[in-house]
């Protein structure tokens, strides 16, 4: 026996939802550079590149019980990979 589980007019529109581009969509090298560079050199042990929301967070190696969060004005902007310490 299948059961459907959830809410049923939440659940008939699950399959007609469609993803919109983000701005990371756009500048996906960009981003994986960034990701890239804070993982080798800038002390992150852990990225997440969100690209639905254009935000990265991030966890550095000096406070690793506290995430970062930077939107995506913040990550796009020239000289961001700058601010952190190699």
């Amino acid at each position: 026996m299948v059961t459907n589980k959830g809410d049923p007019s939440i659940r008939v529109f699950l399959f007609q939802q469609s993803r919109v581009e983000g701005a990371f969509d756009n500048e996906l090298d960009r981003v994986h550079h960034i990701a890239h560079a804070l993982l080798t050199r800038k002390g992150a042990f852990h990225v997440k590149a969100h690209y639905s929301s254009s935000q990265l967070t991030c966890w550095f190696a000096d406070d690793a019980y506290r995430y970062r969060v930077y939107t995506k004005e913040d990550v796009l902007t020239e000289g961001f990979i700058e601010q952190f310490r190699d």
